[in-house]
């Protein structure tokens, strides 16, 4: 488990701020296996070989028109499976779809959103 860090020097106006620390107050509490969390502008092979894509988490929306792309590769020159619009949705989108060479995310914009992916 992570360790939660104090909410006495939170800035609670910064509403970017606080939803990362609930985040982590929520991951702190609930262990989800396995999984990763992203929140940058970035290419990232999360697995290789098969598996199933469980669900995506958008903990805080993107701006500027950024959108998350997952792939059944690889790389990104693989097959894409999931498109998604960092910008609008919000929340948990549950998927459940197998891939076979593997899980990369390609996520491209100007401000990238809070992500989890959930899969085995």
């Amino acid at each position: 488990m992570s360790k939660v860090a104090s909410p006495a020097n939170l800035d609670l106006t910064n509403t970017r701020a606080l939803k990362t620390w609930l985040y982590g107050m929520w991951q702190s509490i609930f262990y989800v296996v396995p999984h990763v969390h992203i929140s940058t502008i970035s290419t990232k092979t999360l697995k290789s070989g098969k598996g199933t894509i469980k669900s995506i988490c958008v903990n805080i929306k993107s701006t500027g028109g950024s959108v998350c792309n997952v792939y059944d590769a690889l790389s990104v020159t693989g097959t894409p499976i999931i498109t998604l619009n960092t910008d609008t949705n919000y929340g948990e989108t549950t998927y459940n779809i197998d891939f076979n060479t593997g899980l990369t995310v390609d996520i491209v914009g100007s401000t990238a959103a809070d992500l989890l992916f959930v899969f085995n």
